[in-house]
C-alpha cells in the first residue's frame, strides 16, 4: 500500500534524524573544550610544575608574577582564616563556604597569589561539575572537578584593587552532578574537599605612611595586618627598672594585646638611649635612638621629666597631666609611637590605665590628656559572654541576631551574606559545680516552613560534639515559643562553649525525576530564645593548667585581678618583657585587663594574693618554690609518673570497689597502663634546663588556699624565647596538668600531674559532700561503712533498752513463779 511504503522509507531518515540529534550537543560542547584549549589565554599561564597524582591547573597568573609573590610575600595557609583547622567539605549538588580574609587599612596590597590543593568525588561528572571561587562577590576562577584527575592544585591571581581593607570574602561555590537524568541531590558521592593547612593565600603588601590620631587606635593595633605583631616598649633609664615602671608597662602590654583580640601580641623592652641624630626640627623624637624601634611599633613610657631628653617640645608641652599622644617614627614614618606620660608617677598610671578601658573610639586628635577614671564596681566572674548560677540569658546577650537558613544544608543568610552555622559563644565560670544531673535548659523561638519531611532536624551541637535532636515534624509548618532542650552542665567546658544549631531540611515530595521545592525549606531561630543557668557552688579541684589556658583562673576572678600578685624575679629586659607576655595573654583570655593586679620585682608584707612568678629558675627565690611538682637546685628532684601494668583482659579504672559504685568505672584498652600521678617516682638529679622552658601550678608556700604559677627557664634568653612560644594558640592550648615542659617547636612538649589535690571556693556542707562523692567515688565506700557501723551501734543500743525494759520484768515474773 502507497501509505505503508511512504512509512518505510521514512523510518530510516526519522532514525538517522534522532541520532544526529543526540549527538549533536556531545559534538557541540567537545568542539567547544577543543576551541577553548586552542584559544589564546586572557592572561599567560603560569610555569608550575605538575604530578601526575595532583594535576595543576594554571589560571590567571603569569610567572613572574608567581615568582614575585613568593619572594617577598607572606603567606599563610587558608586554615589560619578559619575558626577550625580543618579542611572545607562542599556537599550535594551545591554548596558553598567562605572564608574571610582580613586586610588592614595600614596595607597597600600590591599582589595576592591564591593555591589550592583540593580533592573531588571519582563519581562526578566532569562536564557538569566545578568549582567557582569568588571574591567579594566576583568571580575569579572556575575550576573543572575531573573524576579521572580527582586531586588538583591549582594557582589563582586575585587583583589587588579587589582585596579592600577589612574582611574580604573567599567564597568557594560547588555545583556538582554524576549523571545527565535525573539525581539524588544530597547522594553521598557529590563531595569536594579543600585541604585548608595545603592551600595557601600569599600576599605582597608594603606598610603605608602614617599621620596617626588617637581615634585610629584600633586601627594602628590591627589584629588584620598580616604576619606575627610585635611591640616594643621603652622605658626612660636607668636600666635597673623600677617597679611603677613594670607596672606602667604590663599596663600597655595589656591595652595593646585587648585591641589584637585572640592575636598573640610578641612584647620587647628596651631602655630609651640618646642619639642626635633625629635633630631636625620637625622631628618628634629628635634625641632618640630609633635604630632598634624601626621593626616594631612602639611605646614611650615615663614622666615628663625622664622622657624631656628623647622627646621634641611641641610634644612635651602638652604634658599637663595624665598624657596619652601617637606619633609616627621618625627614622620610619610607617611605624608610629605611643607615648605615655605624666608629669608624676600617678599620673603616668592613669595614662596607662587609660589604654585598658578605652575600646570607643578616642578623640580625633594626636594626643589628649586622662583627668580622671572612674572604673565601675564590677562582681566577681565578670567578663564578655560570661553566664553565673541561676541566671537567664536571651540569645541576643551573646550577639546572636534573629537569623534565617533556606536549603537542605542550612545555609543561612544574614544580610545576604554566607553564615556557616547558627551558633552563640557562651562562657562557663571555671569552679562551677552542680549535682551530676544538672541541666541547662535553651527555651528556643522558632519557626520552619511548611512542607517539610518528617525527618527533618535541628542538630545542636555543643563545641562540635552532638548534644541533641529537635525534630521537625509538623508537615503545615509551626512557630514554637519557649520549646525547651536540657543540655547536661557537666558537658560544659571552662570557659568558652561553641553551641551550634545545624538545621537539615528535606522537602516532602521527592523521587526520581520530579521537579522538589526548595524555597519551603526555611528556617528562623529567634534572638529572644533563652539560655537558663541552674543553681551551681564555685568549687574546684586544683591545680589545673587547663583552667589556667580557657579562663585565667583563679587570677581573672576578681573584678580587674585584684587580689592578684605577679613576682618578676629580675629587673633584666628579657624578663622584664616575658612577664608582660604572660599578662597581656591572659587579658587576651580574660577579654580584660588585669589593671588591679600587683606587678613588682618583690614580695609585699601582705602576701595573701594569688602568685605569678616570671623569671630564670637560678632568680627565682627558693622560699617560692616549696611545694613545686618540680624542685629545680643543683640536685634537682623530678617527678616521673609511674606506669601500673595489670593483668592481661578487661580491666577498669578504680579498684577491686568499683562494683560498689556503679557508673564510676572507665574502660581500659586491654593490656595497656595506668598512670596514678599522685605518686610519682621521685628522682634526685644533678642536671640542668638548658634550653626548656617550664611552666607549673601548685598551692602557694605564701598563703594557705591560693595558687602558685611559675613561668621559668634556664636563663633569660631561653625565657623570652619560651614565652613567645607560649603565648601561640599552637602551645598555650596545649597546657595541661600542673607542670609543662617544652623546648623549641611545638613538639617537643611534654606534661604531666603530679601531686595530691587541693581546693579552692566556699561550698555549703551537703554540696561539699556531693562534690568529694562526684570527683573521689571511693568517698561512697567510706560512708557507706560508717553509715553501716552507725546502724549496728544504734541497732545496738535500742535492742539493750529494749532487752533492760521487757526482759528484767519477764525475769521478775518467772522468779515469783
Amino acid at each position: 500500500m502507497p501509505g505503508i511504503s511512504k512509512s518505510r522509507t521514512a523510518l530510516p531518515l526519522i532514525v538517522g534524524l534522532v541520532f544526529v540529534l543526540g549527538l549533536f550537543p556531545a559534538l557541540t560542547a567537545e568542539a567547544q573544550r577543543k576551541s577553548r584549549a586552542s584559544a589564546p589565554s586572557r592572561a599567560p599561564a603560569a610555569d608550575v610544575a605538575r604530578s601526575p597524582e595532583a594535576p595543576t591547573q594554571s589560571l590567571a597568573l603569569d610567572a613572574a608574577a608567581a615568582r614575585t609573590a613568593k619572594s617577598t610575600g607572606l603567606t599563610l595557609p587558608i586554615a589560619k582564616f578559619m575558626k577550625f583547622s580543618q579542611p572545607i567539605k562542599l556537599r550535594y549538588i551545591q554548596d558553598e563556604f567562605t572564608v574571610f580574609v582580613p586586610i588592614s587599612e595600614r596595607l597597600k596590597v600590591n599582589s595576592a597569589l591564591l593555591h589550592l590543593q583540593l580533592t573531588n568525588s571519582i563519581s562526578l561528572l566532569r562536564e557538569r561539575s566545578q568549582l567557582a571561587v569568588r571574591l567579594n562577590g566576583r568571580i575569579m576562577a572556575q575550576i573543572t572537578l575531573n573524576p579521572q584527575a580527582p586531586e588538583s592544585r591549582v594557582d589563582i591571581r586575585l587583583p589587588a584593587e579587589l582585596l579592600k581593607p577589612g574582611y574580604n570574602r573567599l567564597t568557594f561555590t560547588v555545583a556538582q552532578h554524576y549523571t545527565y537524568k535525573c539525581e539524588d541531590p544530597t547522594a553521598p558521592e557529590l563531595w569536594t574537599d579543600i585541604d585548608t593547612v595545603a592551600s595557601t593565600l600569599t600576599l605582597n603588601a608594603d606598610l603605608l605612611p602614617l599621620a596617626p590620631r588617637l581615634s585610629d587606635m584600633n586601627t594602628l593595633f590591627d589584629a588584620k595586618l598580616w604576619g606575627d605583631p610585635s611591640f616594643t616598649i621603652v622605658t626612660a633609664p636607668p636600666a635597673a627598672m623600677r617597679d611603677d615602671q613594670l607596672q606602667w608597662g604590663a599596663l600597655t602590654a595589656q591595652g595593646a594585646a585587648l585591641r589584637l583580640n585572640y592575636v598573640p601580641l610578641s612584647i620587647r623592652h628596651e631602655t630609651a638611649a640618646s642619639s642626635s641624630r633625629y635633630s631636625a626640627s620637625t622631628a618628634a623624637f629628635p634625641g632618640l635612638d630609633q635604630e632598634r624601634l624601626q621593626y616594631s611599633d612602639s611605646a614611650l613610657v615615663g614622666t615628663k621629666a625622664e622622657l624631656a631628653q628623647f622627646v621634641s617640645p611641641r610634644i612635651l608641652d602638652g604634658v599637663a597631666g595624665s598624657f596619652l599622644g601617637v606619633y609616627p617614627l621618625d627614622a620610619d614614618p610607617r611605624r608610629f609611637v605611643l607615648v605615655v606620660s605624666g608629669t608624676t608617677a600617678a599620673e603616668v598610671t592613669q595614662a596607662a590605665r587609660a589604654l585598658t578601658v578605652m575600646n570607643f573610639p578616642y578623640p580625633d586628635t594626636a594626643s589628649m590628656l586622662v583627668t580622671k577614671i572612674e572604673p565601675p564596681e564590677l562582681p566577681s566572674y565578670a567578663g564578655k559572654n560570661i553566664v553565673s548560677e541561676d541566671g537567664i540569658y536571651r540569645f541576643s546577650k551573646f550577639d546572636f541576631r534573629s537569623t534565617t537558613v533556606k536549603g537542605p544544608g542550612g545555609s543561612a543568610l544574614v544580610h545576604d551574606e554566607h553564615v556557616e552555622s547558627l551558633h552563640i559563644e557562651v562562657v562557663m565560670p571555671a569552679d562551677l559545680f552542680a549535682h551530676e544531673n544538672t541541666n541547662v535548659d535553651l527555651e528556643l523561638h522558632f519557626a520552619y516552613g511548611a512542607g517539610l519531611r518528617k525527618d527533618s532536624v535541628i542538630n545542636i551541637y555543643l563545641n562540635d560534639r552532638f548534644e541533641k535532636a529537635i525534630g521537625l515534624t509538623v508537615e503545615a509548618g509551626v512557630v514554637y515559643h519557649k520549646y525547651r532542650v536540657s543540655i547536661p552542665l557537666r558537658s560544659f567546658q571552662p570557659g568558652m562553649n561553641d553551641l551550634r544549631f545545624s538545621p537539615r531540611l528535606v522537602p516532602l515530595i521527592t523521587g526520581e525525576c520530579q521537579i522538589y521545592n526548595t524555597e519551603n525549606l526555611i528556617l528562623t531561630i529567634f534572638e529572644d530564645s533563652t539560655l537558663t543557668m541552674p543553681k551551681a557552688s564555685h568549687y574546684v579541684a586544683m591545680p589545673s593548667l587547663r583552667l589556667l589556658v580557657r579562663t585565667g583562673f583563679p587570677y581573672t576572678v576578681k573584678s580587674g585581678g585584684t587580689g592578684t600578685l605577679v613576682h618578676v624575679a629580675s629587673n633584666d629586659s628579657k624578663t622584664v618583657a616575658s612577664a608582660w607576655m604572660v599578662l597581656a595573654k591572659l587579658a587576651q583570655r580574660h577579654l580584660r585587663a588585669l589593671d588591679q593586679a600587683l606587678i613588682s620585682f618583690g614580695l609585699p608584707q601582705s602576701q595573701d594574693h594569688d602568685l605569678i612568678v616570671v623569671g630564670s629558675i637560678s632568680r627565682v627565690q627558693p622560699g617560692l618554690l616549696k611545694g613545686a611538682p618540680l624542685e629545680y637546685a643543683k640536685l634537682s628532684r623530678v617527678p616521673y609518673s609511674v606506669a601500673v601494668e595489670q593483668p592481661s583482659g578487661e580491666r577498669t579504672a578504680g579498684g577491686p570497689l568499683q562494683w560498689l559504685l556503679p557508673g564510676t568505672s572507665r574502660p581500659l584498652e586491654r593490656g595497656g597502663a595506668d598512670v596514678d600521678p599522685s605518686k610519682p617516682v621521685i628522682m634526685t638529679q644533678a642536671s640542668d634546663l638548658t634550653k626548656s622552658t617550664l611552666t607549673m601550678q601548685y598551692r602557694s608556700p605564701l598563703s594557705s588556699g591560693r595558687t602558685a604559677t611559675v613561668f621559668a627557664a634556664a636563663n633569660e634568653d631561653v625565657l623570652l624565647q619560651g614565652m613567645a612560644e607560649m603565648i601561640k594558640p599552637e602551645l598555650w592550648e596545649d597546657l595541661q596538668g600542673n607542670l609543662v615542659v617544652w623546648s623549641k617547636g611545638v613538639e617537643a612538649v611534654s606534661w604531666q600531674k603530679v601531686g595530691a589535690d587541693y581546693h579552692v571556693g566556699s561550698i555549703s556542707a551537703p554540696a561539699r559532700m556531693e562534690f568529694y562523692f562526684s570527683n573521689y567515688p571511693w568517698f561512697w565506700f567510706i560512708a557507706l561503712i560508717a553509715l553501716i557501723a552507725l546502724l549496728a551501734v544504734l541497732t545496738t543500743r535500742m535492742l539493750n533498752r529494749f532487752r533492760r525494759r521487757n526482759h528484767a520484768k519477764l525475769e521478775e515474773m518467772q522468779r515469783r513463779t
